[in-house]
């Protein structure tokens, strides 16, 4: 696939990059093959990503003005490699990812009510969606256990305290900045005059307010 794809023309190479990147808008979907996950789409989808204001605005593709134009250039980049037709294996459960079933066809024309599975991948996907996976799953695995769940949640909780505490430092200065011009030089107003006191943690947070004497 790889070496049918790079006797590709360098405009229909970027066709299939701008395909394949989220700005299209196509709507993609995850199926198998042999056992290994591919994505596919309907071609309808991509006709309308070719039709779309994003692809207009891209520089070095070819110009394409209406639904026909739009299947000329897929079908080839399906004579090309970069997708296959694909047929959805009927079975008596609902399998998710689908089972597909690549049906090639000789003239490599592309039917907008076809479905067509992806074998062009973007080069940092290739290593991407990998650790991704990878990521998901083993964070998974470990939200398994409930000691180590709560331990992630009091985590989370004590980030947040940090996060709180950080943020009223930064508004009881700024605040005490701001009525210091107000009143005068060493006449600001802080907002818990205490917080830095060798005091209780209740008493830290009282009074609300105070005003320094010069």
């Amino acid at each position: 696939m790889e070496e049918q794809q790079a006797r590709a023309p360098e405009d229909m190479r970027r066709v299939a990059i701008f395909l394949r990147r989220f700005e299209s808008g196509m709507k993609v979907e995850i199926g198998t093959i042999n056992r290994r996950k591919v994505d596919y789409f309907k071609a309808a989808t991509a006709i309308e990503a070719l039709l779309s204001p994003a692809y207009a605005k891209q520089k070095g593709l070819p110009k394409i003005a209406n639904a026909t134009e739009a299947l000329a250039v897929l079908s080839t980049l399906n004579a090309f490699g970069f997708f296959q037709h694909v047929r959805r294996i009927p079975h008596p459960r609902l399998l998710f990812p689908a089972v597909l079933r690549i049906t090639p066809n000789q003239q490599n024309l592309v039917a907008a009510d076809g479905y067509y599975a992806w074998f062009f991948e973007l080069r940092w996907a290739k290593y991407v969606r990998p650790a991704v996976v990878f990521a998901l799953l083993f964070a998974g695995s470990l939200l398994r256990y409930e000691i180590v769940r709560m331990g992630v949640y009091l985590c989370i909780f004590m980030l947040g305290v940090v996060e709180l505490f950080v943020g009223i430092v930064v508004v009881r200065y700024i605040f005490y900045i701001m009525t210091g011009f107000a009143f005068g030089p060493g006449s600001g107003i802080w907002i818990f005059p205490n917080l830095f006191a060798n005091t209780g943690s209740v008493e830290s947070f009282s009074p609300l307010w105070d005003r320094e004497q010069p």
